[in-house]
This record gives C-alpha cells, sequence and structure tokens, in this order.
C-alpha cells in the first residue's frame, strides 16, 4: 500500500479546526501526529482558577521545546500564590520566546517573573497588573515589537524617577493603557497613536507632555478633574490631531469656574443659567472645531455629534436646544440620534 506524506502546513491547518479531544486522540496517534497536535494544543494557553489548568505550567517550564509553540498566554489569578509557583512561572515564560501576546493579571509586587535574559521578538501585545518598576523595564528592553501595552498602578514618584526605558526599548509602541504618570515617560520618542488613561488627571500641563509622541495621537480617553472648556482647549491646543476624544470627569458643571468667581456671577450667567450653558456650549463647539479630523466626542457618557452648517463650518453639540435658542440647529436627520434637551436639564 502506498504510503503518503502530508506537508506540515496542511497537517497544522486541519488541526487548528479540531476540538480538543479530538486533538488529545490525534496526539496519541504516532510520534509524527503528537508534534503536529501539540503545536495546536499548546498555541493559545489561557489560566484561570474556574478552569483548574494550573497544571500546565510544570509543563511548560519542565519541555521548553512544548512552550516554544506558545502564541497566546493569558494567566489571571485574583489570591495570592505560593513562592514556588511564581518561580514555576518565571521559568515558563523564559521558554516561550515565540509569543505574540502576553497577559498577566496577577501579584504587581510579582514582576520578577519576568526577568530573564530571553528575547521576545514576536511578542506585539503585553496586559498586566505590574507597574513600570525595573523587572518591567528590563523586560520591555527585549520585546522590540510590541505595538500595545496595558499597565497597573504607577509608583510612587520617587521610585518612578528612577526607571530608566532608553528610547529604543518598545520603539514601535503605538497604544498604551495605564496610568497617565507612566503614559508621560513612555509617550516621547515612541509613535504612540492611542492613549487610555487611568488615575485622574488634574493638571493640564499634562496634555502638553502626552503629545511629545513621534506619530500623531488620535484617540484619547482620559478621567479628570478640570472644568470642562479648560480641558478641552488644553487637549485641542496639544493635540490637534485627534480623530476621538472620551473624557470622564469628576468634576461638576458648577466647579466651571472657581469659587471666588463663581460666587461673584450675577444669577443669569451662574451654571445653572441658560446663558451661561449657550455661552458654555459654543466655546466648546469652538474648541472642538479647531480639532479639524475629530469625529467623535464623549463626555460621561454623552455624546456630541457634528454637522456642517450653511457655510460648511463643523457645529459641534452635544443635544439638541430649545427651538428659540441661539445655537445652530442640527439637520433634521440628525435629530432622532441625540438626546431631547431642555433649558432647565443641566448636561454634566
Amino acid at each position: 500500500m502506498a504510503s503518503f506524506v502530508f506537508p506540515p502546513e496542511l497537517l497544522d491547518s486541519i488541526c487548528s479546526h479540531l476540538p480538543t479531544p479530538d486533538l488529545l486522540a490525534v496526539a496519541a496517534t504516532n510520534v509524527v501526529l503528537n508534534a503536529v497536535a501539540q503545536r495546536t494544543l499548546y498555541r493559545h494557553i489561557s489560566i484561570t482558577p474556574a478552569a483548574n489548568n494550573l497544571a500546565v505550567l510544570e509543563t511548560l517550564a519542565a519541555l521548553p521545546h512544548t512552550a516554544t509553540h506558545v502564541r497566546t498566554f493569558s494567566l489571571a489569578l485574583h489570591h495570592e500564590q505560593p513562592p514556588t509557583f511564581y518561580t514555576l512561572l518565571a521559568k515558563a515564560l523564559g521558554h516561550m520566546t515565540e509569543l505574540t501576546s502576553l497577559t498577566l493579571f496577577l501579584d504587581p509586587e510579582a514582576s520578577w517573573v519576568l526577568d530573564s535574559e530571553a528575547r521576545y521578538l514576536n511578542l506585539a501585545s503585553f496586559a498586566s497588573s505590574f507597574p513600570l518598576d525595573s523587572n518591567l523595564a528590563h523586560f520591555l528592553s527585549r520585546t522590540p515589537a510590541i505595538v500595545d501595552l496595558q499597565l497597573g498602578s504607577a509608583l510612587s514618584s520617587n521610585d518612578q524617577s528612577e526607571i530608566n526605558l532608553p528610547p529604543t526599548s518598545i520603539p514601535n509602541l503605538a497604544r498604551f493603557t495605564g496610568p497617565h504618570n507612566t503614559a508621560r515617560i513612555l509617550v516621547p520618542q515612541r509613535p504612540l497613536e492611542a492613549l487610555f488613561l487611568s488615575e485622574v488627571i488634574s493638571d493640564d500641563s499634562v496634555f502638553g507632555q502626552l503629545s511629545r509622541s513621534t506619530a500623531n495621537i488620535t484617540i484619547f480617553d482620559a478621567v479628570v478633574s478640570l472644568g470642562l472648556l479648560p480641558c478641552v482647549t488644553a487637549i485641542s491646543q496639544s493635540m490637534p490631531s485627534l480623530h476621538h476624544l472620551r473624557l470622564m470627569t469628576v468634576a461638576t458643571l458648577d466647579e466651571q469656574f472657581d469659587p471666588v468667581r463663581r460666587h461673584s456671577l450675577k444669577p443669569r450667567f451662574r451654571p445653572s443659567s441658560p446663558r451661561f450653558l449657550q455661552s458654555l456650549y459654543q466655546q466648546l463647539s469652538d474648541a472642538l472645531g479647531s480639532m479639524s479630523g475629530l469625529d467623535s466626542f464623549e463626555y460621561s457618557g454623552m455624546n456630541w455629534t457634528c454637522w456642517n452648517d450653511s457655510d460648511s463650518k463643523r457645529v459641534w453639540q452635544s443635544s439638541p436646544p430649545t427651538p428659540n435658542s441661539d445655537f445652530p440647529q442640527p439637520p433634521a436627520d440628525n435629530i432622532d440620534d441625540i438626546f431631547e434637551f431642555s433649558e432647565n436639564m443641566i448636561l454634566f
């Protein structure tokens, strides 16, 4: 009987469509098919308490060749583990040099598990609960392909000032999620295009520091304690190429003015008055309109819409005003997409 030798690519393609029980059966067939099945079985690994699959770490730590099959590895543990677990994890990670995606959510003080000399030349995405400490900085110096990075809470300002992260580390970083203090270290001399920032920003000078990317920042998502108008104005000046802007705030509409000036205002100009809202809306519309490429703006869950008026000027508004308002009216076909508004409604 003639025997047929299938190319490895074909066997890999066939195995990629098989459920795990069938792959285990294939692996038990012979030596050749065992190697093929293992490449698929270990390609994507997700370890969680619910899956009860921590034992796979022992395999990856003991068999370096098997560990090189792993392309995506995710581990999420919410309870403290014994020291032997972290030692095992560190050893397994040192073998998984062909990773393209790595997710580690565990004890933030366990960043030492990344402290090896292994290089991860294909790792494009890394997410973890670790802060940017010396262990993580050393790890990032060995991951030149990362474009998407997510990190945990920032260290204290004194500790973070000692972090050495040269521009040659993560030179292709395009997207960052994490504390704004960490972003201020990462942004300069790197081509960041998207920032999703945790921890409250209370100083508008931060926006200028975050604009020092070698690429145009097109997506910005942050939590702020600043007044809406000065915040949007500072962002429009620092990041004029934004396409998408999303802000969450801990400031109320009544805090758009400082306390001394707020109480000195005449009633018709106070934050709850229609005239104040009209003035605020117009200034916000002007600030948003200065970002010519902006496609969407959301403020504390409220979506703003944009259209061109009769002079082809871009007009931004959070909701249709009352008919007797001096605001320009949006086209009729946009009305259904935005909220109903009344003069007595405080929007922020």
